[in-house]
């Protein structure tokens, strides 16, 4: 009987974490025409969707986790979330969501590499 208390415990903490929506997929298109300056597009596949109030025009804010080592107090580590940009959802299903690029802020005070939008990243509600 104690058992099965201490699995149901542990079973429902796990779902009191928050949990991270990251882009877990980038696709873009290949330029194949003879324009030579044609950005390809990208869509950006998030693990959020109408389940958490993700819909088509959403706007979601893009952040990088960034994490040092502070080798003075004893390897301490300290997280940073970086602003990359907003991203508007064009399509949402009822677990993840696709979205376009529509803001890129300019970072130049930050050196982070890459300044695009890869996996990975956070996705927060605006």
């Amino acid at each position: 009987m104690i058992r099965i208390y201490i699995l149901l415990v542990v079973t429902l903490s796990l779902n009191l974490f928050a949990k991270d929506y990251v882009i877990f997929s980038v696709e873009h298109s290949l330029p194949m025409g003879e324009i030579t300056n044609e950005k390809p597009q990208k869509n950006f596949f998030i693990n959020m969707g109408k389940t958490q109030g993700v819909s088509k025009g959403s706007k979601l804010a893009v952040l990088r986790r960034v994490l040092k080592k502070n080798i003075i107090e004893e390897n301490k580590e300290y997280q940073s979330l970086v602003p990359l940009g907003t991203i508007e959802i064009i399509h949402s299903d009822e677990y993840s969501s696709i979205g376009v690029a529509s803001e890129k802020f300019r970072n130049d005070d930050f050196a982070i590499s890459p300044k695009a939008f890869m996996v990975g990243d956070i996705v927060q509600p605006k």
